[in-house]
C-alpha cells in the first residue's frame, strides 16, 4: 500500500498477504489482528484510496477467519 509510514517497493503483494491470512486461519484459531502503518495523509488521493481499501480488505479477511465455525 502506498500510504504507509515505511513504504517498501519490493514488499509482500496484497494477494500473497490475503492468502497468508487464509492459511493462518485454516491452521490456527485467529483471535486478534493488528493493522499498522496505515497513513493516508502520506500519499496522493489514488494512494490514499488504495491504502484504505487494502486495510479494509485485510481487516475483513481477518474477521472472517476469527468468526468462522470449525467443523
Amino acid at each position: 500500500a502506498p500510504a504507509t509510514g515505511t513504504p517498501c517497493g519490493d514488499g509482500v503483494s496484497s494477494s500473497f498477504f490475503m492468502a497468508l491470512i487464509d492459511a493462518l486461519g485454516y491452521h490456527f484459531d485467529l483471535v486478534a489482528a493488528d493493522i499498522v502503518e496505515v497513513a493516508p495523509d502520506l500519499s496522493d488521493l489514488k494512494g490514499q484510496e488504495l491504502t484504505r481499501e487494502l486495510a479494509a480488505d485485510y481487516s475483513l479477511a481477518c474477521l472472517k477467519q476469527m468468526i468462522k465455525e470449525h467443523s
